[in-house]
């Protein structure tokens, strides 16, 4: 018979060893989080297409056929916004019998010298130009950029492959999550009826933000763009893709971007277009935003507008990009477990242990 005194030495030599190998593993895989949590999401939004696809094809197929399918759905059409953004930046094309024009930081500056900062600065009784004040502070600047431009191609590199990993990730998430669920309900220590309803309030969250989110300011932002065109905006299409972003993000949206554009329009002068963006933006664009998320993401996960409001961007603060679905994913798991301890507490509740 073991003496108690080897018996908590054996107990606590294993948990030591656990909590050692758990601290470990968590290093390991630390720098791969912000994939496996783009992976989740990416498999929560395919998962209705990944059921058809497996019914036809097969888990290796459906699996293979959902991540394509994941490719053209997200990364096609970020890659034509930034096609017809970039359409934007192209300089202008010589003149016939000109030579080439050179792009340069210099001819860049001169070129919005001479379309848009002289002739605005010349109407508030300024000499101010991009071009004189580079000149003056070309060394400060420069050796201002090298650390953030080092940085910005570390984190565009960075960005790459972490798509590539996520992509990868979700493959094997989809071919497999099936087969590892008893796995998952042995290690989770509430009846399968418990694990269900979470699941499925984690998965009406990540769908109910994608749509009150994601889908919502891609409406505000083509919306924007209409009005950036019918206004005569110079680059609409960057101003738009711009405006887009700006509404994903909680405390900015679409008023960043048309109130300072429609006071430019004044200061020029040009009051039918100032009346365009900001009119159309307050009555339409902004409107969207303040009316129809809310709506569209209380029902979808129950959750009420001012949680919603500070999960997401909670989430982005702490997580990045991801975090726009990750912090609602946290507040609905953590609201699942108060309503699981309330319900524990009442005189008929029940054993929440498999």
């Amino acid at each position: 018979m073991k003496s108690p005194f080897e018996v908590n030495y054996r107990t606590g030599l294993f948990w030591i060893t656990f909590g050692v190998l758990a601290l470990l593993t968590f290093l390991v895989l630390r720098p791969f989080f912000p994939a496996i949590l783009w992976a989740t999401v990416l498999s929560i939004l395919i998962w209705p297409l990944h059921v058809k696809f497996t019914r036809k094809l097969g888990p290796n197929g459906g699996a293979t056929a959902s991540v394509v399918a994941t490719m053209l759905f997200v990364i096609l059409p970020l890659g034509i916004a930034s096609l017809l953004v970039a359409t934007q930046l192209k300089p202008k094309e010589p003149a016939p019998g000109q030579p080439t024009k050179q792009i340069t930081i210099e001819s860049v500056l001169a070129d919005l010298d001479e379309q848009f900062v002289v002739p605005n600065a010349k109407k508030l009784n300024s000499e101010f130009s991009l071009s004189d004040y580079w000149s003056g502070h070309k060394s400060e600047i420069e050796a201002g950029l090298a650390d953030p431009v080092g940085k910005a191609i570390v984190a565009l590199g960075t960005g790459a492959l972490t798509v590539v990993i996520a992509l990868l990730t979700q493959f094997f998430m989809l071919r497999d999550g099936p087969g590892l669920r008893p796995q998952f309900d042995r290690l989770i220590p509430l009846a399968r009826d418990k694990i269900d309803v979470l699941l499925n309030r984690l998965y009406n969250t990540v769908r109910g933000v994608f749509i009150g989110v994601i889908l919502v300011a891609l409406v505000q932002g083509a919306l924007a763009t209409g009005l950036y065109f019918w206004a005569g905006t110079p680059s609409p299409l960057i101003f738009g893709v711009v405006t887009t972003v700006l509404c994903i993000i909680p405390l900015l949206g679409a008023p960043v971007i048309y109130i300072p554009l429609g006071l430019t329009f004044i200061m020029s002068r040009n009051y039918g277009s100032a009346a365009i963006v900001l009119i159309g933006g307050f009555l339409v664009v902004s409107q969207i935003d303040n009316v129809i998320k809310p709506f569209l993401i209380g029902n979808k996960i129950g959750i009420s507008p001012m949680g919603v409001f500070f999960s997401i961007l909670g989430g982005i603060i702490v997580f990045g990009p991801v975090g726009l679905m990750v912090g609602p994913m946290l507040l609905a798991t953590i609201l699942f477990f108060l309503d699981l301890i309330a319900e524990m507490r009442s005189p008929q509740a029940e054993p929440v242990e498999a």
